[in-house]
């Protein structure tokens, strides 16, 4: 980067954290980056008097003079704090001090001021950090503005004051007092008018998840690996036409089915089976009609980290539905397939009238991230017996060890008439296999040219621009985690003996500048493979040294290796069997995505998203991925999604969410969510966001 006062550093994504991070790191200066309303950040260091060298790790503003602008105060390691005056002029400023009340305290209140430019909204919390706070005002910038139109405080308590026609350049006490209550009946109708309401509901199924270090063998994994569940489906157990779903559970505990009845409530539907089938992690779930005989029948692969590979815990299993609610575990109907799996998905490959099964391999236990193999099943079924086959080596010997799969997608892509696969992974590619009237041809680069790989979690098909074909979107890490890539400085994996104790190491790269690094330190490092504290005396030594001089040349080149180049999740625009990849909107990126479900929301007549994600086990070096409050996407019918707030749809998903499904009750549709370690959420989809009335309107 540049050294020169006034470099300008643009970030389409509005990264001021990433600026920070490129700034040259032998130059220990105060920064201040001016936001020009563009996204783009430019550098005032030494126009605005940023000239002083520091080893800064505190910063506080307040309006220290009273002249109605905000000035900073640096705290400086080993030295005396710097402060700065703001010499700002000619622009209006507001500031507003709540006055709380004995019961209602003003944190955690929003503000939100209308000009003629529009709406801003804050939060009042001062509090910033361990032991650290910011004057107890909230303050506004407003440009030429010189009133504000109105100002609405909604209180903690839901209580809400409203003021119009407010001058600039004061200092305005608003308090509690003044407030408007709003009870809690008119504030579940707002919720109600809102695209999206979560139920109250306390009899949903819970998810426990069983204690297991992955960290113990595995020391430098990125992220936990038996914490993936649960899995769940939806579909007519019974036959009575109404949704009934199935959830699973953690090592430890059984899954569950549940059953509509005609009132819109569930009960559990016993089945002694999955009861004796509780020491298995369930993490992918398919209800279907295995054996052709007008009910649905359903198939759960276990998968997880805790077993040897190759043990028991990781056979999948195929349930026969017997008629009149009743389930039994067909222990004859599959083979002997001992991998520990995530996903499984069903279609009639072969056009023989039966369905069949795609079983994705999702890890070799306690050998991440060596690539597990994946399975087609074909249905072999008769009459009398019920029978699938290993038909992989067959129909698609690429399957085998073909990567860390997370999730499939059954979808024409070419329009004959024939369900081709598209499969994604954790570090893998997205691979496109065209069905060959029943075998498979991986054309994977002829369909989406150029690198793809990525922390693929979820992908589901919908013709989102209304021409006719199915198109694709992929869920990804996001952009918003400490791991980044790009093609310039791709996020990598390897997997060798590097300290030849015949035991395989993992090791996380990226690259900086054109040097390699290792993305663990040198204790967690130096814990995998103990030769690391011989060869680097101290943490200096070793924080210098790159990834050649710490593993040599020769480990690397000789080691599994996979790299990323992009974290982003992405639309894939199907244009006459060939796709168009682009990003998902910015929002989408916060976090990781585990799950889509796709579905026309608002009746519009084109296909929109919800999605939602997480992942809270990572490595002890990382911050977990846990901003993401769930997402809609609303499409345009053109291949454009527009996200639309939490605010304003009322979807909120709090949790580390792992699996999601359309489920209609009493023919309403609802958006059911199983979370890690968790309750299940059940979320009522609404007609509003229409002609929207405002707490204030609602209590008149």
């Amino acid at each position: 980067m540049e050294n020169s006062p006034d470099y300008e550093a643009k970030e389409e994504d509005a990264g001021l954290l990433k600026i920070l991070e490129e700034l040259p790191s032998e130059k220990l200066s105060n920064y201040m980056f001016q936001n020009n309303q563009d996204l783009t950040f430019t550098k005032k260091t030494e126009e605005w008097g940023f000239e002083e060298k520091t080893f800064s790790n505190g910063v506080a503003y307040s309006d220290l003079d009273n002249d109605g602008d905000l000035d900073l105060v640096i705290n400086n390691l080993e030295d005396t704090a710097s402060v700065y005056r703001n010499n700002s002029s000619g622009t209006n400023q507001l500031t507003i001090d709540l006055k709380g009340s004995a019961k209602v305290l003003p944190n955690g209140s929003k503000v939100s001021i209308f000009t003629a430019d529009g709406m801003q909204t804050q939060e009042y919390n001062p509090v910033r950090g361990y032991l650290s706070s910011v004057s107890p005002l909230i303050h506004f910038g407003l440009g030429a503005a010189q009133e504000i139109d109105s100002i609405l405080v909604t209180w903690p308590n839901g209580s809400i004051t409203k003021l119009q026609n407010i001058k600039a350049n004061q200092k305005l006490a608003i308090s509690y007092d003044e407030a408007k209550s709003i009870g809690r009946e008119s504030r579940t109708e707002i919720a109600r008018q809102k695209r999206f309401h979560t139920l109250d509901t306390v009899d949903l199924f819970r998810h426990t998840e069983n204690p297991f270090n992955d960290f113990a063998k595995e020391i430098l994994l990125p992220h936990k690996n038996s914490t993936l569940g649960p899995a769940l489906a939806t579909g007519d157990l019974n036959g009575d036409g109404i949704d009934d779903y199935i959830v699973g559970g953690a090592v430890g505990q059984s899954p569950v089915a549940y059953i509509q009845n005609k009132d819109g409530d569930f009960e559990v539907l016993p089945i002694p089976d999955l009861k004796e089938d509780q020491y298995y992690e369930d993490l992918g779930i398919v209800i279907f009609d295995a054996d052709k005989d007008g009910d649905q029948d359903f198939y759960i692969a276990s998968g997880g980290n805790e077993f040897e590979p190759g043990s028991l815990g990781y056979q999948n299993r195929l349930y026969e539905n017997l008629g009149g609610g009743k389930f039994r575990r067909n222990k004859d109907a599959l083979p002997d397939l001992r991998t520990s799996g995530l996903d499984v998905t069903a279609t009639d490959y072969d056009h023989d009238g039966d369905l069949d099964l795609f079983v994705g391999g999702r890890l070799i236990p306690k050998k991440y991230p060596y690539p597990a193999d994946s399975y087609i099943l074909e249905n072999v079924s008769t009459s009398s017996e019920l029978k699938f086959v290993d038909a992989t080596r067959k129909v698609l010997p690429e399957l085998k060890s073909l990567g860390l799969v997370t999730a499939s997608s059954w979808i024409d892509f070419d329009d004959d008439g024939w369900e081709d696969l598209v499969v994604v992974g954790e570090w893998m590619s997205i691979k496109f296999f065209k069905n060959n009237k029943g075998t498979f041809e991986d054309v994977s680069e002829k369909l989406l040219p150029g690198k793809s790989n990525g922390w693929w979690f979820d992908i589901q098909k919908g013709d989102f621009d209304n021409d006719g074909d199915q198109d694709l979107i992929v869920g990804n890490l996001g952009k918003n985690y400490k791991y980044q890539a790009s093609e310039d400085s791709p996020f990598k994996v390897y997997l060798n003996d590097f300290d030849d104790n015949e035991k395989a190491d993992i090791v996380l790269s990226y690259k900086k500048g054109e040097t390699e690094f290792p993305v663990r330190g040198r204790q967690c490092s130096s814990q995998q493979m103990p030769a690391i504290k011989n060869k680097f005396k101290d943490y200096n030594s070793f924080a210098s040294a790159s990834l050649k001089q710490i593993y040599t040349t020769e480990m690397l080149e000789n080691a599994l290796s996979y790299k990323i180049t992009s974290f982003a999740s992405v639309y894939l625009e199907n244009d006459n069997g060939k796709f168009t990849a682009r990003p998902l909107p910015q929002l989408a990126q916060i976090s990781s995505i585990n799950k889509f479900v796709v579905d026309d929301f608002n009746s519009d007549g084109n296909l929109d998203v919800v999605l939602a994600g997480n992942l809270y086990n990572a490595e002890v070096e990382t911050p977990r991925n846990d901003s993401s409050f769930g997402l809609y996407l609303k499409g345009d019918g053109a291949g454009n999604f527009e996200a639309v707030t939490m605010m304003e749809s009322g979807l909120k998903i709090v949790g580390d969410v792992r699996d999601m499904e359309i489920l209609l009750i009493n023919g309403e549709k609802h958006i059911l969510v199983a979370k890690n370690d968790d309750q299940m959420q059940l979320i009522k989809v609404n007609g509003g966001l229409q002609n929207l009335k405002s707490p204030l309107e609602l209590q008149r």
